[in-house]
């Protein structure tokens, strides 16, 4: 009753199945062969469409990882490439905005704060030059200390310092002295 796989009647491999059947007080033996090919050839078949919607499914997959992947680490590439120009100096760039909500989000915010500081730093800046005409305009010597090591950090034209440098000390400059 079980199929064997076995020589057949023309000696080739074959699925054989024999069944024993009473008829009349007599054993029946019914023998059916079918060549092994024949047998398997829908199997086969079967484990080759199988096999291939398989690879095609993993490649899909892989495929699909890949674009997604992509659509996260490129707007992240953008950005980081935008961070470092302005960290260069470079406070006219602005971060691309992508299609993604949270890369648009991310991008407007990113946006929106390298404005405000650009405006800060050009505010310093004019504020700075306020400072420094306003000192330049007066006509006594007026520097500035820095009281832990004694150096001049700033300093008008009438001080008569001259050219300042990072070690200018005050007392070198007003005593002509070595020490404080």
């Amino acid at each position: 009753v079980t199929p064997r796989i076995m020589p057949g009647l023309n000696e080739k491999q074959a699925v054989v199945v024999a069944q024993k059947i009473e008829f009349a007080n007599l054993p029946l033996y019914f023998i059916t062969e079918v060549p092994k090919s024949e047998a398997f050839k829908h199997v086969y078949s079967s484990i080759y469409i199988l096999g291939t919607i398989l690879l095609v499914t993993l490649v899909c997959t892989v495929a699909i990882v890949i674009i997604v992947v992509l659509q996260i680490v490129q707007p992240l590439e953008s950005l980081a490439a935008t961070a470092r120009d302005i960290s260069r100096g470079d406070y006219s760039k602005r971060a691309k905005l992508h299609k993604i909500a949270e890369f648009w989000e991310l991008s407007k915010a990113f946006n929106s704060m390298t404005g405000r500081l650009h405006e800060t730093i050009e505010n310093l800046e004019s504020q700075i030059d306020f400072v420094e005409n306003v000192l330049e305009s007066v006509s006594h010597p007026l520097y500035v200390i820095d009281a832990n090591d004694y150096t001049v950090k700033m300093a008008n034209t009438a001080a008569n310092f001259g050219i300042l440098t990072s070690d200018s000390k005050c007392h070198m400059l007003t005593h002509n002295s070595d020490t404080p």
